[in-house]
């Protein structure tokens, strides 16, 4: 008899080639999927290119079992809300000398900032993978892609609400280089459109893991649905601003950065920034402009209600008196002991400068000008290094009514950080003041703690949004740029570049009225969203008596031209 054959034993391993193989695809969709979406922010022409960037994340999710799809999600968000706020290491780094605190350890709660951020944010790119994990497990075909769009429009929706919202690099903003598409966002607002563009990735998706064209179809339908409505309302657009009566606004860039809040600075080199501030000022009054906009903290010393009338705004007031222009400036006050970042409104009246009035920032970064929970525990105010005093929040949402009787603006103010909030400039709209329509919308900053990279650049496309979704122009002052003046239709009619120093003038229509958006809010489309994800998740059986339902109830209202009864269906 031959030798005996003695087989080597088979090794076992904990990953298969092809297993491994399909972890190693899904990780790397799911990082170019952050990437894809990242560059659109860094370069607004690629704009379409939101449209597919989710694709790949989605279908890494739907190949990948929970535990995996948990991972890559968090994986998505910290690729790319780690790309998208780079920018928080050198800005909190450049508070140092604010806070007193020595380079080194600024470093370190720079550090500690930033991935704070980017693990906070991620948990809404968790919670967007439960949610669509859940939907896989029960939806199907276009109900789906709904649920999909749905979820994604509620996780960006939260991410705006409580004491750490942060709305940053919203899906809709994405969208800045396209006017056409950005008109939808005085229909149905920024989140709304958010979902819209993730509904074309989910049917993409569909596409890909069936095989069929029909998703696609359907895409394509739904594109050339929203760029025709999207045309109509620029068109609607641009003949309210044609019919529109119009008003001379400027937007004055002074220069001048952080540097005026050292402690060891000059009065005379406060009186220089004051004295800049007027020079272009009176250019702008020159030539015609009835409203001048200065950028956040322009004033550069602490108003107080003993001070205002001191020698130091002499020449302020003079400028006033002079040419009766209406002014808005951004200045840091005290009162009563506490500290406010406001905006105040000054004007003259029968040769005196009238009543000061003043917006009090309510929305505060958290840990930049106060820090949250401070109150109940001191010991993290001695912690955590910041700068004294603590800005005090303002308690009213409301409009700056500026001149009087007969001659006057009103201008909701947007101060900073609260311009990446749209319900919060919807809010202005909804408790203005004495019924009187706001003229236009003014976003005033300081952005030259940002200094360079993205930070600047998508904080000043902000203000298109908002001018969309208000239908109402916009003026944004910032102290060492980006100025802009942005048409109601979202149009850039003037922007100063950063580092100059300059002053915008530029006539502006004035329109009235409210948008379908504001005249809405978001509650409906919120509302929506839960009843889409719900119905998804709903059993078949209940799932088709609930649809037979609601399509007898569309049936009924059709039939009697809007008038339903629910009882009748």
């Amino acid at each position: 008899m031959g030798r005996p054959i003695i087989e080597e034993p088979v090794r076992k391993t904990l990953i298969s080639p092809s297993a491994a193989w399909s972890q190693f695809l899904t990780v790397a969709l799911t990082a170019a999927s952050a990437l894809f979406l990242a560059v659109v922010f860094y370069l607004p022409s690629a704009s379409p290119l939101a449209w597919l960037a989710l694709a790949p994340w989605l279908y890494s999710l739907k190949i990948s079992s929970f535990r995996q799809a948990l991972g890559l999600s968090l994986l998505w968000g910290l690729v790319f809300h780690g790309l998208v706020n780079g920018w928080i290491v050198p800005t909190v780094q450049r508070l140092g000398p604010y806070t007193e605190t020595p380079q080194s350890p600024m470093l370190f709660w720079a550090v500690v900032a930033f991935l704070t951020v980017i693990c906070y944010q991620s948990l809404y790119a968790v919670l967007f993978a439960l949610l669509v994990r859940a939907l896989l497990r029960h939806g199907k075909g276009f109900l789906l892609a709904a649920g999909i769009s749905a979820a994604w429009m509620l996780t960006e929706w939260l991410r705006c609400l409580g004491p750490f919202g942060y709305p940053w690099c919203l899906l809709a903003s994405s969208q800045v280089n396209c006017l056409v598409i950005l008109q939808w966002l005085s229909v149905i607002g920024p989140f709304a459109l958010g979902g819209l563009l993730v509904t074309m990735n989910a049917l993409i998706v569909e596409c890909l893991i069936d095989r069929t064209v029909k998703p696609l179809m359907v895409a394509m339908a739904l594109l050339v649905l929203l760029l025709i409505g999207g045309w109509l309302q620029l068109q609607r657009s641009q003949q309210a601003e044609r019919r529109a009566p119009r008003m001379s606004v400027a937007a004055v860039q002074g220069g001048f950065g952080m540097e005026r809040w050292l402690g060891d600075v000059s009065e005379a080199f406060l009186q220089e920034v004051l004295k800049e501030h007027l020079t272009l000022s009176t250019k702008a009054a020159e030539k015609g402009a009835h409203l001048i906009v200065w950028s956040e903290t322009a004033v550069p010393v602490i108003i107080t209600p003993t001070n205002i009338a001191s020698p130091f705004f002499k020449e302020l007031f003079q400028f006033l008196v002079r040419y009766k222009v209406f002014l808005i400036a951004g200045a840091p006050t005290q009162e009563n002991g506490l500290s406010y970042n406001a905006a105040l409104g000054l004007w003259a009246e029968k040769g005196r400068v009238g009543e000061l009035v003043a917006y009090r920032k309510v929305r505060l970064v958290p840990f930049g000008e106060y820090v949250p929970f401070s109150d109940r525990w001191s010991w993290l105010a001695d912690w955590i290094p910041h700068q004294e005093p603590q800005t005090t929040p303002g308690k009213e949402v409301v409009p700056l009514s500026v001149g009087e009787e007969g001659r006057r603006v009103t201008v909701p103010v947007l101060i900073c950080f609260e311009s990446l909030f749209p319900q919060h400039l919807r809010q202005m709209f909804v408790k203005k003041v004495a019924d009187d329509e706001p003229t236009l919308v003014a976003i005033i900053t300081n952005d030259d703690w940002y200094r360079k990279g993205l930070a600047p650049y998508h904080h000043a496309r902000v203000a298109i949004l908002r001018a969309v979704e208000s239908q109402r122009a916009v003026v944004r002052a910032a102290g060492t740029g980006i100025s802009l003046i942005v048409s109601p239709m979202g149009k850039v009619l003037a922007e100063a570049p950063m580092g100059s120093r300059q002053v915008l003038v530029q006539s502006v229509p004035v329109l009235s009225g409210r948008s379908l958006y504001y005249r809405l809010g978001d509650f409906p489309f919120v509302v929506l969203a839960v009843l889409v994800i719900g119905l998804c998740l709903m059993p078949r059986h209940y799932r088709a008596v609930a649809l037979n339902w609601m399509r007898e109830i569309v049936r009924e209202h059709w039939r009697r031209g809007g008038n339903y009864n629910v009882r009748a269906c």
